[in-house]
Order: structure tokens, then sequence, then C-alpha cells
């Protein structure tokens, strides 16, 4: 069952929820990022949370992680993320999957703030539609991430807070709702029309 009261995980205010814009509003330079929290539900489990975004007009989408060692309040996090970008077609998928990357070292992985290669970066040229982009930390699978949840159990680093960067002509259409499910329910709640952003774990 899906907890429907909003949590606030962080202590800046309004983090996990912040969906913030900076340049022109529609223009392809625009760049929005959002911000939350992977957390670790059980020794043996971690959370993974889903971002959905639509691309408004066919161009280069740019997608930077800041996590690894950035303090956004809550001390530096400890997050080695890794991210998987999906085609949103209202059902969730392997063949909805285009592209995923763990660590980055390259220069445009750190134009964010970014101090540290094992943050995420993805620059792809996306075509007009819906997307849903899927974040937890690295040894994080296909497979758990259409499921939901992370199950490895050799866990390195930590949780932590994050931020996620997108530049291009896109609208962040997800709102983060923290939610316990089985890992049998697997997305189930992951609808076309949703605005929510469903964060899936085990239950305790």
């Amino acid at each position: 069952m899906i907890n429907q009261n909003l949590s606030k995980k962080l202590s800046v205010a309004a983090l996990g929820a912040a969906v913030v814009t900076l340049g022109t509003v529609g223009s392809a330079e625009a760049s929005s990022f959002v911000r939350g929290s992977i957390t670790n539900p059980t020794p043996q489990t971690t959370t993974v949370d889903y971002w959905n975004f639509t691309v408004n007009t066919a161009g280069t989408v740019a997608i930077d992680v800041l996590a690894r060692s950035f303090d956004f309040g809550n001390g530096a996090s400890a997050l080695d993320s890794q991210i998987y970008l999906f085609n949103n077609d209202g059902s969730l998928d392997s063949s909805d999957f285009i592209t995923s990357n763990d660590d980055y070292y390259s220069s445009s992985g750190y134009s964010d703030g970014s101090t540290s290669g094992l943050d995420s970066y993805l620059s792809r040229f996306l075509n007009p539609g819906n997307y849903t982009l899927a974040i937890s930390d690295f040894y994080f699978s296909l497979s758990e991430a259409i499921a939901g949840i992370q199950t490895d159990s050799n866990f390195i680093y930590g949780p932590g807070d994050y931020q996620i960067s997108f530049t291009g002509d896109v609208r962040i259409a997800s709102v983060p709702e923290p939610g316990t499910v089985l890992g049998l329910m697997g997305l189930s709640a992951f609808g076309a029309g949703s605005m929510l952003k469903r964060k899936h774990q085990h239950k305790a």
C-alpha cells in the first residue's frame, strides 16, 4: 500500500519536493533540478526513486547527478549513484529501457558542482515524449530499476541525498512521494498520467 503522506527526509526546506527551473521556461537552454534521498529501509534493501519528465522539443538532454561527498545540509552524501533512463509508456518493462550510467569522469559531469566521478551523467538526443529516470545506489541492475527496489546486500558506501539537473527543453512532471510496497507489486502505481514520483521499498 502506498503511503499518501508526504515526508520530509531532508533538512533543507522541501528538498525532496524541490523542482527548480533556471533560465527561460520553455527554452531549450533551460535547466531544472530536483532533489531527493536514497535510503536503506533494511540492511539488505535500498530504495529506488523515479522522476517523470517530458521532452517538449527534440534535442540533446543532459541529466547530471550531484551526490557523492556533497553536503545538502545533512552532512556529506555517501551515495554512489546509478541511473536508468526509460521511455514512459505507462507500464515500465525492459522494452522501455534506453540507457544507463554509473560513474562519469569527464568534465561535463562536473559542471553541476560534482567533485566525484562516482556521480552519474547522461547526455542523449531525445525525441518529444514522456520519460522516466530511476536512481539508486550502484550495483543497481535493470531488473531492480524496473521492480522498484534494490536487494543487493553488498551496499558499500551508504545512502544519501542527491540532486539531478535536467538541461534541455524538459518539463519535470513528478512530485516526490514516499511509499512502501512489496517487491512483487513492482510499479503498479506507475501510471502514464501520474504526476507523482513513487518511492518503492520492501516492508521493513
